[in-house]
């Protein structure tokens, strides 16, 4: 049953948040890249689907996008449980269906560009930092034009620790040259907002799909239902 969202609830929580955040001036957005930038969460379930079926097993939907947000490896490790014999092979399945197909059948969240112009222009740092390869994340941007927004890109093979763990944003910032404290980090899953929030970092989450609502129990400090909506917390956030 996914938690009862309160809109006055969060209206009152963002006002007070945002009041004692109010010292801490923001420097910089940081992004997830899959399900927040890229529109990829379809085209991974099939990836995972394919790679299960492969080895002979079925597991349902949303007990494979729950650990969207973390890396291949551990999401594998999650839904195989002790059959750690084909976990190597798991892995290779679903990255190998990827990468083989994602030209074709992912695309930019909408309004992406235009808010990451939006941020340029009023001189914020952008970055990425997601769990997927540093080289895959830069093909992609690279694909749809996005490449040139950002002035940081990271990926799960720059870190020793990939989300919930905050090495992925801590680096983000640090390449940026400013304390986590000074980023947002953008993300549209429940690990997301743990990985900013264990980092120092303020936390946005993108609720695109019904399933993102059950982050709302990792409370992020601020909620968007559309990229353009990060105008609304700039805003609110900028002196």
């Amino acid at each position: 049953m996914l938690p009862c969202f309160n809109p006055i609830h969060q209206f009152l929580k963002e006002t007070i948040q945002t009041f004692s955040h109010k010292c801490k001036k923001v420097n910089a957005y940081i992004f997830d890249l899959d399900g927040t930038i890229i529109d990829s969460d379809t085209l991974w379930l099939n990836a995972w689907k394919h790679g299960l079926h492969r080895l002979g097993r079925r597991i349902k939907d949303r007990e494979i996008v729950k650990y969207f947000g973390l890396s291949a490896p551990d999401v594998a490790r999650l839904l195989l449980k002790e059959d750690f014999r084909n976990l190597n092979n798991l892995v290779n399945y679903v990255e190998k269906y990827f990468d083989a197909t994602w030209k074709d059948l992912i695309k930019p969240m909408p309004g992406v560009a235009d808010t990451l112009i939006y941020l340029n222009e009023r001189g914020f740092g952008r970055a990425v930092a997601s769990s997927s390869p540093k080289e895959r994340i830069k093909m992609i941007l690279k694909r749809f034009y996005l490449e040139k927004y950002f002035d940081v890109i990271v990926g799960r093979d720059d870190v020793e620790k990939g989300k919930p763990s905050p090495d992925l944003v801590i680096e983000a910032a640090k390449r940026l040259g400013l304390p986590s404290a000074n980023c947002f980090y953008v993300g549209d899953s429940v690990y997301d907002v743990i990985a900013g929030k264990r980092a120092g970092s303020r936390t946005v989450l993108f609720i695109n799909r019904p399933i993102n609502m059950t982050s709302l129990d990792a409370e992020p400090d601020h909620i968007i239902y559309a990229l353009y909506d990060l105008r609304r917390i700039v805003s609110k956030e900028t002196p």
